[in-house]
């Protein structure tokens, strides 16, 4: 396995087991919020902490994948999607520090507040969608580099060749002998 391969599973994997979670929070979890009654601070604080050790590990694993990928790429995977599942992730790790977070922070330290409850189930919407999308994009972009044109060690280092050419301004028939590969 190459590492672009194991690059673009891991992120796969992570995006994949994102969706399957905010979907969960959003069908199940949130909504259930509504029906806890009276002062449960301690139901709150004990949410986030172990929904924190679910969640965290997953979404590094998704961030830092997705952010080596829009850094370089790989063949078959058009550098625009490669940014947008970087621009995703940005969007929902916003999302989850400027807007869930301190909702959850809030029936914390309050308890039971109907408003912040349903303001989390609306606000959660943003992220489903994205997560949805991200395990989307993850699968084709995994799908793309495994099924797509793949280059040979020859192609691989031809083309290092042509770019090196092409920096140094080599052109056809010069004395050095990069300049051969390079078409003008």
């Amino acid at each position: 396995m190459t590492f672009t391969t194991a690059l673009l599973l891991i992120q796969a994997v992570a995006s994949g087991a994102m969706c399957g979670i905010i979907w969960f929070v959003q069908a199940v979890h949130y909504p259930l919020f509504a029906r806890i009654g009276g002062d449960e601070r301690g139901f709150a604080g004990e949410n986030q902490r172990r929904t924190g050790s679910v969640v965290i590990p997953f979404m590094f694993l998704e961030g830092a994948t997705a952010a080596a990928l829009a850094w370089a790429p790989p063949l078959n995977i058009p550098p625009l999607m490669a940014g947008a599942g970087l621009v995703a992730v940005v969007i929902l790790w916003l999302s989850t520090a400027f807007v869930q977070m301190p909702l959850h922070a809030r029936l914390a330290r309050e308890g039971h507040a109907p408003d912040a409850v349903a303001r989390l189930v609306r606000s959660n919407w943003l992220r489903t969608i994205l997560w949805t999308l991200r395990a989307v994009l993850a699968a084709w972009m995994l799908h793309a580099a495994a099924t797509g044109p793949s280059l040979s060690a020859t192609d691989y280092r031809a083309t290092a060749l042509e770019a090196l050419a092409a920096a140094a301004g080599a052109r056809r028939n010069t004395p050095w002998p990069v300049g051969e590969l390079v078409s003008t």
